[in-house]
């Protein structure tokens, strides 16, 4: 009896400690979801703001100039 009742001592503690080990390997080996896509938000212009291209900050370039292209003599 009193065998038992030792061996109940150590094997409690041990089958607990392994169960919690695997189920901490089980949340871990799930992939975490992937995050929702942001939507891309388009600030609306005021209506007393023209719609010039002068205060773009993307650069201007006159019609038919070629942009990164070196030239070689």
């Amino acid at each position: 009896m009193r065998n038992r009742f030792g061996l109940l001592l150590v094997l409690i503690p041990m089958i607990a400690s392994a169960a919690l080990v695997l189920k901490d390997a089980a949340e871990h080996a799930r992939p975490a979801p992937a995050p929702a896509p942001k939507k891309l938000e388009v600030p609306a212009s005021p209506a007393n703001e023209s719609s010039d291209d002068s205060h773009s900050q993307v650069p201007q370039h006159s019609p038919g100039e070629v942009i990164g292209v070196p030239m070689l003599a």
